[in-house]
């Protein structure tokens, strides 16, 4: 009865396409990991008899990098070290910013998250802090959580709690 709350575009996939893109992104066929993140509340997404009216798109940035390592890494389906790859360095490279994102090396910007890959825990909407009401990961058990973010060598997430000061963003040119 809830289905228009997963309305996405694409659309979610069975097993075998979920089985396909779990080695494609083994095989390097994929170069990286995203989310459109769309953090729609239950009322914005009520079902008003049209797909038209419909807004598409799903809660899950701050998902993103558990779902990966818990699923991926944690059964199996990727190596830690695909990780980084997945979520540093191939956006950074197909986004022009490689060279000062992306990797931890001289002259790139110090853009850390510290993860705790044994902390367990189950996704809800109660504990996340997108500004919806609703997971498509309700109830999933986890095994993996970022505990620290660094951005440009400050912290700005602590334990789950924002940190940053307003306006220390930084507009980046791409190549």
């Amino acid at each position: 009865m809830d289905g228009h709350l997963f309305s996405a575009c694409p659309a979610l996939r069975g097993l075998s396409d979920q089985t396909a893109l779990w080695h494609g992104l083994r095989d390097r066929d994929v170069d990286f990991v995203a989310t459109d993140h769309c953090p729609f509340t239950r009322e914005q997404k009520m079902w008003t008899g049209s797909f038209a009216d419909l807004p598409y798109g799903l809660p899950g940035v701050e998902t993103l990098l558990p779902i990966l390592y818990s699923e991926g890494v944690g059964k199996g389906r990727l190596a830690i070290t695909d990780i980084p790859r997945l979520l540093c360095e191939g956006p950074a490279r197909r986004y022009g910013l490689f060279g000062k994102k992306g990797a931890l090396e001289v002259g790139f910007d110090a853009d850390l998250v510290v993860f705790d890959p044994f902390f367990e825990w189950e996704i809800s909407a109660t504990v996340l802090h997108m500004r919806t009401d609703f997971s498509p990961y309700e109830g999933w058990h986890i095994t993996g959580k970022p505990m620290f973010t660094i951005s440009r060598g400050e912290v700005i997430v602590e334990n789950g709690e924002l940190t940053a000061r307003e306006g220390r963003g930084a507009f980046l040119f791409r190549d």
